[in-house]
């Protein structure tokens, strides 16, 4: 796999905790950096069905509120969203939409046993 060099800065207490795991599990902070990165990166659009690619497209650039409002999660209170970060609330999305996920699947289990 090729590679693409990019430069970010990071605060002091951040690049301080990554430095600390990298070393706790051997590892270099670009391997764990470039990990995080990937881990975090919501699912591709192009994994999607082609008919629901466009409206997919469109929805990356909504606002946070804008998403939950999509999902229905009316108890995360934008006020309160406003004082998490951007990482910790677009992980709470992900959360909630792969639990749901889960949920609509095996309730589909159930009423096919």
């Amino acid at each position: 796999m090729t590679t693409q060099r990019v430069t970010i800065e990071l605060p002091e207490p951040v690049f301080r905790q990554l430095a600390r795991i990298a070393q706790a599990t051997q590892q270099s902070v670009e391997v764990l950096a470039a990990q995080s990165v990937v881990s975090n990166l919501p699912p591709s659009v192009e994994n999607a069905p082609l008919e629901l690619q466009p409206e997919l497209l469109k929805m990356q650039t909504f606002s946070i509120e804008e998403l939950l409002a999509i999902a229905g999660y009316k108890t995360l209170v934008p006020t309160n969203l406003e004082k998490a970060s951007n990482l910790a609330v677009a992980n709470l999305y992900w959360y909630f939409y792969v639990r749901d996920e889960s949920e609509e699947e095996t309730e589909q289990n159930v009423k096919t046993t």
